[in-house]
């Protein structure tokens, strides 16, 4: 290793393209025999991976002061196209004008995404010939569907997923290890679920290739070795020492430009340890502090990212014992235990170092980042870029270079910018995972996750506070733009008066800590008062949305009786919760119920939201049509109850259906007499949720009688306009574990008749659909939960890009309670 710093890379093998079971075995010394398996055939020789792009390999090889392989190369170039090929092939001018300009950096088109973390323990648990049988029946299960999009991937990828299992019995027999069937001792469960890793990282070199939260998995096997005295502690130490070596020497092969972006080399092996669990037990174990031991046995190391789940009400032992490994080591990574646990439950881990997901059932995109900073200059400069004086964005004209800045038409510039931007991001973003899973397919860990998992999207921003700080500068200060001779805003100069400051709290420097010979001391300063706006006490969340100013009483009756003025809540772009795509949730304050459970107790009363114009809301509204159409997604109108004020609600899908925006309402249905034939010609998609289908259990949890709601199926209800796309059903448990205030919503099928007859099962408490006759894959989520085809169908996006659920009003018709 000390050869490897001063060179970099140590050795590459030029000759083979990385695959899981493309290299011989490997092992660091003849000794190497506890936890055993490498990513090539020798420690710290990294592999080529060229099916995500040969230009990266090539340059990285380059910078290694070696030479590729000529019949790889031109296998790569000539015959196999790669994930970074198909990118430039699809991508558009607008992105590739974005890229060359900085304004978007860092893109995931010639390395593997990452974010994604099979769960290893299914390797140990049930054993590869399980996982590839029931691979199979997933497959197989969906035999019968008709063709489309989704049909033809689900089923291409499940072979894909196979393939990759069966390479890695191969890989794991080469070192002499079966794992056709579970793990039987502690030694085993640790060497199986390793392998399962190392397939992963064999195969792929993600930005972050976590490996996900298994001391409390272990710890089950070596409590019964020990209780057995089949195991020693000192063994049982060992077995975590050899396992955090391996994990150690992982290497992948970059290029110095992508050091430079992640500040050095590393791939976030990041293995989550410790927090609650949803009872409120601690999921502390004896290999936790294994884990942790490992630091003072082998020496502080960035890998793996060990990142514990912090909680107050962690043992006070484990507390302790994470301080003193912080201060001795700086080695561990702490996240707030309540905050993931809240909202993707007590199986949850860390994807590279911020990105929760449940284990085995959801993923998220890598996105990059969109320089804000970029974005503003251009803004200013009429889509010109700074340093070049290239025209990259069209349609926008540079600021009067004549004076002072004005901050209101810098602010209205930049926000257009933005909308460009954002909606470029998108779409970039879209063209590279649709490739990725195209032509650098992560087979290996899709086949240690569910059929149907949740896809998420990071995104990131760069340059936020730069913005701040140049804004600040120019609402409160005078900012004058320099130009060259072609008129572009080079340089500026700034007179910092005293105004530059105002109304900014801020602590004072002695307050933020106390030193002493060099050495930090303790300080608990008294409280400090700073003048901070308060939030008001009712309608938060309307900012960006102009209030109705001042009107009098009969003005604003009027305005409400004829929908131009509405009790607002708070409005939020969402993805994936909503409806399809990303979207504009809308929350109106009032409802007629009282739910035990309410999730939104803070919209009740109507009385209590911020009046908002309707013009206002379609202004803002406006704004995303780019980020709309970038991902399929639109408007949803919540609450509260939305059909409690249907004169604004009506207008306001009426607006949107005229700005071409894909329409949505959540409603409880209780007041669906309100809901108009107009208000339906105008909604793709109705999301209808029903507290309870039993009259008895709706009143006990409502206060409210179920009919009325009833009544707004038919027969003999309104859901009868021919523009109705569809209907989703959402029910809510008669108990909820969360906090009331928010947003938990277990989507669910509350049982009912297919079209083709087949009963579906309940849903389960994660809001999962059973498996149908029909042939729906165990594991969807309900977001459309009427199917049905023929005359008066159509298909609608859901939340995943590629899924499609045939819905028609006939199918509505033969819900069932």
């Amino acid at each position: 290793m000390s050869v490897e710093r001063t060179k970099r890379v140590l050795d590459i093998d030029t000759h083979t393209p990385a695959d899981i079971d493309a290299f011989a075995p490997g092992h660091i010394c003849e000794t190497d025999d506890v936890i055993v398996g490498l990513q090539t055939d020798a420690p710290l020789k990294r592999a080529m991976m060229p099916n995500g792009g040969w230009r990266m390999v090539e340059t990285a090889i380059g910078e290694a002061g070696m030479e590729p392989d000529e019949r790889v190369k031109e296998i790569f170039t000539k015959y196999r196209k790669t994930h970074n090929e198909a990118v430039f092939y699809i991508q558009t001018p607008d992105i590739r004008a974005a890229r060359s300009a900085h304004i978007i950096t860092g893109l995931p088109d010639a390395y593997g995404r990452g974010r994604i973390i099979g769960d290893y323990r299914r390797v140990a648990l049930y054993g590869v010939d399980a996982l590839i049988a029931q691979k199979q029946a997933d497959k197989e299960a969906v035999v019968d569907q008709p063709f489309d999009e989704h049909w033809a991937r689900y089923r291409e990828d499940h072979s894909e997923q196979i393939k990759a299992l069966k390479k890695l019995k191969t890989m794991a027999a080469s070192y002499g290890i079966d794992i056709s069937g579970p793990a039987r001792t502690a030694q085993e469960a640790v060497q199986w679920t390793y392998v399962g890793y190392l397939g992963s990282i064999k195969s792929q070199d993600g930005a972050a290739m976590s490996f996900g939260r298994l001391s409390g998995f272990f710890d089950v096997y070596f409590e019964r070795d020990l209780a057995n005295g089949t195991l020693t502690e000192d063994a049982a130490q060992e077995i975590i020492d050899a396992l955090v070596t391996k994990l150690r020497i992982v290497r992948f092969l970059r290029t110095e430009d992508y050091g430079q972006i992640f500040s050095g080399d590393p791939y976030w092996a990041t293995w989550s340890d410790a927090g609650l669990g949803e009872d409120g037990c601690t999921l502390v174990t004896k290999t936790s502090f294994r884990l942790l031991q490992t630091l003072r046995n082998l020496g502080p190391a960035p890998e793996p990212n060990i990142t514990i789940f912090w909680d107050p009400k962690l043992p006070q032992g484990c507390r302790d014992f994470c301080a003193a490994i912080s201060i001795e080591t700086s080695s561990l990574q702490y996240e707030a235990d309540g905050q993931i646990r809240d909202h993707w439950g007590d199986d949850a881990a860390i994807a590279c170092c911020v990105s929760p997901m449940r284990v085995g059932k959801q993923m998220q995109f890598f996105g990059a980042r969109v320089n804000a900073g970029k974005s503003l200059l251009h803004a200013i400069n009429g889509g010109r870029d700074e340093m070049t004086g290239k025209q990259v964005v069209t349609g926008f004209e540079p600021v009067a270079a004549d004076g002072p800045l004005d901050f209101d038409d810098v602010w209205a510039r930049y926000e257009a910018m933005l909308d460009w931007v954002i909606g470029t991001y998108v779409e970039a973003l879209n063209i590279i995972h649709y490739s990725h899973d195209r032509y650098a397919y992560e087979a290996m860990e899709m086949a240690l996750h569910d059929s149907e998992i949740v896809r998420t999207m990071g995104c990131g921003i760069a340059g936020l506070s730069i913005v701040a700080d140049s804004l600040s500068a120019i609402k409160y200060a005078k900012v004058t733009p320099v130009c060259d001779g072609t008129g572009l805003v080079v340089d500026r100069q700034s007179d910092q008066g005293p105004a530059a400051r105002r109304d900014l709290p801020h602590l004072p420097p002695e307050r933020l800590m106390v030193w002493a010979d060099g050495i930090s001391g303790e300080y608990r300063p008294e409280p400090v008062e700073l003048e901070v706006p308060r939030l008001r006490a009712s309608g938060r969340g309307t900012a960006g949305i102009d209030s109705s100013g001042e009107m009098s009483h009969h003005e604003h009756v009027q305005a409400v009786r004829e929908g131009r003025l509405g009790s607002m809540h708070s409005w939020e772009l969402v993805t994936g919760v909503d409806g399809p795509g990303t979207r504009m949730t809308v929350f109106m304050s009032g409802c007629p119920l009282l739910c035990l459970y309410c999730h939104n107790p803070d919209t009740l009363f109507t009385s209590k939201g911020e009046p908002v114009l309707l013009d206002d809301l379609v202004a803002r509204l406006a704004r995303y049509r780019g980020i709309f159409r970038a991902t399929k997604g639109g408007l949803t109108v919540s609450g509260g109850e939305p059909l409690q004020q249907p004169a604004v609600v009506g207008r306001l899908l009426a607006e949107a259906k005229q700005l071409g925006i894909h329409t949505a309402i959540d409603t409880s249905g209780f007041l669906g007499a309100n809901c108009t034939d107009e208000m339906l010609g105008n909604l793709d998609l109705v999301l209808l949720d029903i507290k309870s289908g039993l009259p008895k259990t709706y009143r006990r949890v409502t206060g409210r009688e179920l009919q009325p709601t009833l009544g707004l199926l038919p027969p003999p209800g309104r859901f009868r306009h021919r523009d109705l796309a569809a209907l989703s059903l959402r029910s809510r448990p008669d108990r909820c574990r969360g906090q009331c205030g928010r947003r938990r919503r277990a989507r669910g099928d509350i049982g009912h008749r297919q079209p083709g007859g087949g009963a579906s099962l309940p849903p389960d408490g994660a809001g999962q659909v059973g498996r149908t006759r029909h042939g729906l894959p165990a594991g969807r989520r309900a977001h459309a939960v009427c199917r049905a085809a023929g005359p008066g169908a159509r298909t609608v996006p859901c939340a995943r890009d590629h899924h499609l659920v045939r819905t028609s009003r006939e199918a509505c018709r033969q819900v069932a309670y």
